[in-house]
């Protein structure tokens, strides 16, 4: 993971690979799922764990610019 470009997320909302845009924070890329991290919910990798505890929980608009579709 890499602080400020990747997240975690629900695979079942947003494929790994799919380059999301979050509201006021610019664009990040499903790399990881959390095993608490479900539906419609990300979770951001951040540089350490005070700056993640100053971030905090937040409510964001997120928007999928690229859906990576599942191709079997």
């Amino acid at each position: 993971p890499v602080a400020d470009e990747t997240v975690a997320a629900d695979w079942i909302y947003y494929a790994p690979g799919s380059v999301i845009l979050i509201e006021d924070l610019g664009v990040r890329i499903v790399t990881d799922k959390g095993g608490r991290i479900k539906k419609n919910r990300v979770d951001m990798f951040m540089s350490d764990c005070p700056a993640a505890k100053r971030f905090g929980i937040k409510r964001k608009n997120v928007d999928l610019l690229n859906p990576v579709l599942d191709v079997e």
